[in-house]
C-alpha cells in the first residue's frame, strides 16, 4: 500500500519556545506507516513544495513575531482549497497571525496560563463519569460536553469575507466541488471514535475563534480549567481541504501519551488528501 506524503513544518534554529527537533520523533511516530514524512523549517517550501503529491502539512511552526509572506500564505490557502490537509499542532497555530490565514485556522492563540495538569474530555461525553489517573472529577462540571517510517529532514484580523476575497483566485474548482458533507461526516466519526478522556500536563492554550470559511467547525475535544471547558481539538474545511487544530503538544512527553498518539494519528488520517 502506497504511503501518503506529509510535510512537517517547524523551526529548528530560531524557535523561541518550541523547537521542532524536540518533538519531531513523536510526530513521525504518530503518523506511523501511513505517511512518508519530510521536515523543513524553510518557509519557501510552502511555495515550492506543496504539490498535489503532498497529502498533509503538519504545522509545528513557532513563529509568533514573524509572519509568512503573502505569497507563502496564498500558497498554503491554495494547497488546502485544492484538497490538501492541514494539521496544526500546539504552536502551529502561530501561522494564523497572518491575517489571510486566521479564518483558515478558525481562530488565533490569545494566551496561556501556567503549564499544569489538565483533564481532557471528548465532546458529548459525560464529565462526571470520568476518573483521570486516580483524580476524580465528579461534580467538577455538570452535564455533558456539547461540542520504521520513511522520513527526511530538509535544509533549511481579517474577517472571513476578507479572507474569502483573498482566496477567490482561479483554482480550477467549481463551487460544488467542496468536500461533501456526507463524506466529511463519515470520516469524522472515525476521528471522534479515536478520542478518549485523559490527563496530561500541558500549556492551556486559550483561543479567539473567528468565523470559519465554510461554517462547519466542530469542537471534538475539550480540556477543563478552573471548572470551565476550553477547546482542545477542532476541525473545519475549506474548499476540498480539511483542517484540524490540536492544542496539546508542548513537550515530547505530551506527544508520547498513548491517547495523544492515537488522536494525532486519527487527525492526520482525517485531514489528509483523499
Amino acid at each position: 500500500m502506497k504511503r501518503r506524503q506529509a510535510i512537517i513544518f517547524g523551526d529548528y534554529t530560531n524557535a523561541p519556545y518550541h523547537p521542532l527537533h524536540q518533538v519531531e520523533a513523536e510526530i513521525v511516530c504518530a503518523l506511523g506507516s501511513t505517511f512518508s514524512t519530510e521536515s523543513t523549517e524553510n518557509a519557501r517550501a510552502l511555495e515550492t513544495g506543496l504539490s498535489p503529491e503532498v497529502d498533509l502539512l503538519v504545522s509545528y511552526a513557532d513563529r509568533w513575531s514573524v509572519t509568512l509572506t503573502d505569497e507563502q500564505a496564498d500558497a498554503l490557502l491554495a494547497f488546502v482549497h485544492g484538497g490538501g490537509g492541514l494539521l496544526s499542532l500546539h504552536c502551529g497555530i502561530s501561522l494564523a497571525n497572518h491575517p489571510r490565514l486566521t479564518a483558515l485556522f478558525g481562530g488565533r492563540f490569545v494566551s496561556h496560563p501556567d503549564f499544569q495538569p489538565l483533564a481532557y474530555v471528548p465532546a458529548g461525553a459525560s464529565i462526571t463519569d470520568f476518573s483521570f489517573g486516580g483524580i476524580s472529577h465528579a461534580g467538577a462540571l455538570e452535564g455533558r460536553v456539547t461540542e520504521g517510517v520513511p522520513h527526511t529532514r530538509l535544509s533549511a484580523g481579517e474577517t472571513s469575507l476578507e479572507l474569502q476575497r483573498a482566496l477567490d483566485q482561479p483554482t480550477g474548482l467549481a463551487s460544488g466541488e467542496a468536500t461533501s458533507d456526507a463524506d466529511r461526516r463519515r470520516s469524522l466519526s472515525e476521528l471522534r471514535a479515536s478520542l478518549q478522556p485523559f490527563m496530561l500536563a500541558e500549556e492551556p492554550y486559550l483561543y479567539e475563534f473567528v468565523e470559519c470559511p465554510q461554517g462547519d467547525r466542530d469542537v471534538l475535544l475539550y480540556y477543563t480549567l478552573e471548572g470551565q471547558l476550553y477547546p482542545a481539538l477542532w476541525t473545519q474545511t475549506y474548499g476540498q481541504g480539511r483542517i484540524v487544530n490540536i492544542q496539546p503538544g508542548h513537550t515530547a512527553q505530551s506527544l508520547q501519551h498513548p491517547a495523544v498518539q492515537q488522536l494525532l494519528a486519527a487527525a492526520a488520517n482525517w485531514a489528509a488528501r483523499g
